[in-house]
């Protein structure tokens, strides 16, 4: 039996279990570190959580709970955020400041 918990992403609400909460939370912490204006971060964090919140609803399907596989197939088709400071412009997948996971 796992722990859940019910959480807001991109104005959605899931149901979603402890160890995939844990992995989009630090996702998330991690990608909002990587942001370098301050200014531009709420939008783009946003944005982000907007497209995770899409991305998990076509996961889900006719499934109530949000598991961890889900969580970690979310995470890599985003990419993992890196520095905006020094990123070259059109890098990564279409997020600016996230690349593929190897």
């Amino acid at each position: 039996m796992k722990k859940t918990v019910n959480v807001a992403i991109g104005g959605c609400s899931f149901v979603i279990d402890e160890d995939a909460y844990r992995t989009i939370d630090t996702y998330l912490e991690d990608y909002r570190a990587s942001i370098a204006s301050p200014e531009q971060s709420g939008k783009v964090m946003d944005e982000l959580e907007s497209r995770i919140a899409d991305l998990l609803k076509t996961e889900l399907g006719s499934r109530q709970v949000v598991d961890q596989r889900m969580a970690e197939k979310v995470v890599g088709l985003l990419g993992y955020a890196r520095s905006t400071r020094n990123a070259a412009p059109g890098a990564g997948n279409g997020f600016k400041g996230c690349v593929s996971p190897a």
